[in-house]
């Protein structure tokens, strides 16, 4: 995926949409920017299966947590302890986009760089 101005807007737009566990939670935040990206579907397995928060964590474990689903739809862990923008990285238990200086994740909330746990990148074929 080339970056450009129609990916930071995007980012943008997803991100200041009010946060909803049924419609607007982490994972969906990630899956729409990584649909708007890529133009694969992303939630097809997800979709109205997260009602509230413990549905929503209970549905991440039972697919063996977020390393499992993401690594499923064909991200890659990066090892180096390296985090590009447009990775989708792990703070404690959230899911979000890096923009270049930190994490963003749904209904506005972010994190610095030194709280992302872990970075993800898709490999496109």
């Amino acid at each position: 995926m080339y970056i450009d101005n129609t990916f930071y807007h995007k980012l943008q737009e997803l991100h200041m949409q009010e946060f909803d566990w049924k419609n607007n939670n982490c994972g969906f935040f990630v899956g729409k920017m990584l649909q708007f990206m890529y133009k694969k579907d992303f939630l097809k397995d997800f979709a109205d299966k997260c009602t509230d928060e413990k549905t929503s964590f209970d549905l991440i474990q039972a697919k063996g947590g977020w390393h499992k689903v993401l690594t499923d739809a064909g991200l890659v862990k990066r090892k180096d302890n390296a985090i590009y923008v447009g990775d989708v990285v792990l703070c404690e238990n959230a899911i979000g986009i890096y923009d270049g200086t930190k994490a963003l994740f749904a209904g506005g909330a972010f994190r610095r760089k030194t709280a992302i746990t872990s970075a993800y990148y898709y490999k496109e074929n």
